[in-house]
């Protein structure tokens, strides 16, 4: 029942309550109290009525004066600034990759992520999987418009978006999973309901075309009309924010839709995103006023608290932190890396001999995981902030955990520079030589997750030098590091990253399958052959149980190099937000739910 006939239900069941009460007179009641009735109406107009009392006038009642409604307080800014690190200023979501935070407030997708990293409806109001889990079915939200009168949101913009986001130009991580991985077809039924059809089982669809990645809808008519240049200059989105300008390499400004959204309304009645990528100019432009919030390294955290502003936890330990062995195409792998960079570093061929790739062999990987002190790093470099990850990418809260990696740890994985000399010069012994690290390379780079990656970086690099590991460095950037990691040109590098809580599989995909052509980070026989069983596998039990396998393998030969699971953060201005709630994967993301300090 609606609200209104609730309301009107209630209504009739009060009036009846009152007549029952009041009896006859209830029903003859006067209709205005300015008309004088008579008590005892006669039963005859021909019959005088005595009255020895005139009947009472009526007193009329003074009309009140007209008030004004009172106006709620509005923020004590109306432009909300923010300001952040990004490699990539585009509007387009099919090139933003990691950069996607800055085009969220005018664009959204099929799902939301919350808060709480729940998938919940967005541009669909609800959706469903067949049986067997290869047909998804979105029924979508009607009446969604498109910002600047562009029109009505429907089923052709949603595959429109894919058609976009799997082409061969785009550089996500996402063009490869969605052109072959994932979803094999698109069916049309009607303009608010499609259904997307993969070529085996896949249980997390709902993820991939959430807003948690770059799955953000375009209009169709709009594109057609204005093509790129239109994506460039003039995006439409329909999201409770819309584009307003854009000035290259200094800020992107919004300003809120001229309707009620269907989602939100924000508090801030504009936002205006801009860009640095140095983390002490940011810091400047909160403590001056120029910025109101952003993100930055832990150390400089604490200056900013002494500014008096506050630091904001998201709202789980959703940030990966872990260095990765590049270029690990072990014996049997079968990926299908292009073969045209053969030369270390930054080479798509494999390399098995430690003699040319030091870390093909696994007591190197044992050796330099065992060298770093991650106490260290958790007490200076994230002030405190972050779980133990035991095995790369996985988390005791997705499927396929053993409480195994979590007992063995420290007698595998934990900090003893003796240990790691001995790995090492055991392995020279057998080569008859000292091992070569000229040809490898350890990237040093931020990215807007993590500021103080870097940081981070060097200090692995001391602390491996520390034990006779002196692997050269190079300052770079995140965007040159994509450039190679999407073309698997990765041998001989190794390098920290920090990324956000991917699903059950996709942190098998992305990171170990061989099967999956994104990164060819670390590649193994036998985790194909489970990917195999696993990928068709619907059974919940079954395919925790195979995960857990390939979480074995990647732990017993030390894969890669686990850190800490950390809470993403911002700093606050506390006198401009005064609530903020978000997981912060990707960074400063959900601003139209940031709630202002009012006037």
């Amino acid at each position: 029942m609606s609200r209104n006939l609730i309301w009107l239900a209630v209504a009739t069941v009060l009036t009846l309550l009152i007549a029952v009460a009041c009896g006859d007179d209830a029903t003859s009641a006067p209709a205005s109290t300015n008309t004088p009735v008579a008590t005892s109406t006669p039963a005859s107009t021909n019959t005088p009525v005595a009255t020895s009392t005139p009947l009472p006038t009526a007193t009329p009642t003074a009309t009140p004066e007209p008030t004004d409604t009172p106006v709620p307080p509005g923020p004590v800014v109306n432009r909300l600034k923010v300001i952040l690190q990004t490699s990539n200023e585009s509007n387009d979501p099919a090139v933003a990759d990691e950069a996607i935070i800055q085009i969220f407030p005018m664009y959204e997708a099929l799902l939301r992520m919350n808060p709480r990293s729940e998938y919940v409806p967005a541009l669909a109001e609800s959706w469903e999987a067949s049986p067997d889990l290869t047909t998804w079915t979105f029924n979508l939200r009607k009446g969604v418009q498109f910002h600047k009168d562009q029109g009505e949101f429907t089923a052709k913009d949603v595959v429109h978006m894919f058609e976009r986001n799997s082409r061969d130009v785009g550089v996500t991580v996402w063009v490869e999973f969605l052109r072959r991985n994932v979803i094999d077809r698109v069916t049309v039924e009607g303009d608010y309901k499609l259904s997307f059809t993969m070529p085996a089982a896949e249980i997390n669809v709902d993820e991939v075309l959430s807003n948690k990645y770059q799955q953000l809808i375009l209009s169709k008519d709009h594109f057609d009309a204005e093509g790129e240049d239109g994506i460039v200059n003039n995006p439409v989105g329909t999201g409770p924010y819309q584009f307003v300008e854009h000035a290259a390499g200094s800020y992107k400004l919004y300003e809120q839709v001229p309707w009620e959204h269907w989602r939100i309304t924000p508090d801030f009645p504009e936002i205006q995103i801009s860009y640095s990528d140095e983390s002490a100019t940011r810091l400047a432009a909160l403590i001056s006023g120029e910025a109101h919030m952003t993100h930055m390294p832990a150390d400089l955290e604490t200056t900013a608290e002494g500014s008096g502003m506050r630091v904001v936890f998201g709202t789980s330990p959703s940030l990966s932190l872990n260095l990765i062995f590049g270029g690990l195409f072990l014996e049997g792998s079968r990926g299908t890396r292009p073969a045209e960079h053969p030369d270390l570093p930054y080479s798509d061929v494999r390399h098995d001999d430690p003699r040319d790739l030091p870390w093909a062999d696994i007591r190197v990987r044992e050796a330099l995981n065992r060298a770093i002190n991650r106490p260290v790093l958790k007490d200076t470099l994230l002030r405190g902030n972050g779980e133990l990850m035991y095995v790369t990418k996985f988390h005791p809260t997705l499927r396929g955990w053993n409480t195994r990696w979590e007992s063995e740890f420290d007698d595998k994985y934990g900090y003893d520079p003796v240990r790691a000399r001995e790995l090492l010069k055991d392995l020279e012994d057998d080569l008859g030589q000292p091992i070569d690290w000229s040809n490898m390379l350890l990237p040093v780079f931020t990215k807007a997750e993590l500021p103080q990656m870097g940081d981070i970086a060097e200090a692995v690099a001391n602390m491996w030098q520390d034990v006779g590991v002196d692997i050269p460095i190079q300052q770079t950037e995140w965007g040159f590091m994509l450039e190679n990691l999407y073309v698997g040109k990765m041998g001989g590098i190794a390098f920290t990253n920090a990324d956000n809580k991917y699903e059950d599989p996709m942190q098998i995909l992305i990171y170990y399958s061989s099967t999956f052509a994104c990164c060819h980070l670390y590649e193994n026989a036998e985790i194909d052959a489970l990917v195999e069983q696993f990928v068709p596998e619907t059974d919940l039990v079954k395919r925790g149980a195979l995960m857990q396998d390939i979480g074995d393998i990647i732990y017993d030969e030390y894969a890669q190099v686990p850190l800490y699971w950390i809470f993403p953060t911002s700093v606050v201005n506390p006198a401009i937000i005064d609530e903020y709630e978000s997981t912060l994967i990707f960074g400063l993301r959900d601003l139209e739910y940031i709630k202002a300090v009012k006037e």
